[in-house]
């Protein structure tokens, strides 16, 4: 009996797989648009590398305290910071707005120091910030040095592209219920033992 042999026909040659592929921006082809409704309040992950907005419309002084134990950092109102039980916890910061290679925006909490005191923590966050301002940088904890170390990327990578919120918006995001600004706030009675 003899066999059939089929002639195996090239399928593949007219074949555009790259016609098939995503483009990054391809939400924007399909008319959504992306809804912001948190922005972390938090320094940088050791593994991203960011970007920090160089407008200064984007940043401010703030009083802040960090619950460590909630992980949650509150934003104390000039108005508050002399109220019982929040005044000896209260810590300037410098509040920069900041994005990841990955597009998530952030704000970034960097201390200032009580009194005008910086440490090599509070030095090195700072020079990072700054530094970001102009080029992609990774920022890590170095406990044997002290500080934080800055890596800046090596590759040439784009521009980040800011979302159009204002600052308020962000800010109201990331502190969403976690804003000081009365004397019966809860914050405030756990910290005296009122509840």
């Amino acid at each position: 009996m003899a066999t059939k042999t089929t002639k195996k026909t090239d399928v593949t040659s007219d074949f555009d797989l790259d016609s098939l592929r995503l483009k990054q921006d391809f939400s924007e082809t399909l008319g959504i648009q992306r809804f912001m409704s948190h922005v972390p309040v938090r320094k940088p992950n050791k593994t991203n590398f960011i970007r920090v907005h160089p407008s200064k419309d984007y940043r401010m002084d703030i009083g802040i305290v960090e619950m460590k134990e909630e992980r949650e950092t509150y934003l104390v109102t000039p108005a508050m910071m002399s109220e019982p039980g929040i005044y000896e916890l209260v810590v300037p910061a410098r509040l920069v707005t900041y994005i990841t290679r990955q597009g998530v925006l952030a704000l970034w909490p960097l201390k200032l120091g009580k009194d005008g005191k910086l440490n090599p923590w509070h030095e090195s966050a700072l020079e990072a910030a700054q530094l970001a301002e102009k080029q992609w940088v990774s920022v890590r904890a170095d406990m044997s040095l002290g500080a934080y170390q800055i890596f800046l990327a090596t590759a040439e990578l784009p521009e980040p592209e800011w979302p159009e919120h204002t600052f308020s918006e962000l800010v109201c995001l990331g502190f969403k219920g976690l804003i000081v600004d009365k004397p019966d706030h809860p914050l405030i009675q756990q910290l005296t033992g009122a509840i």
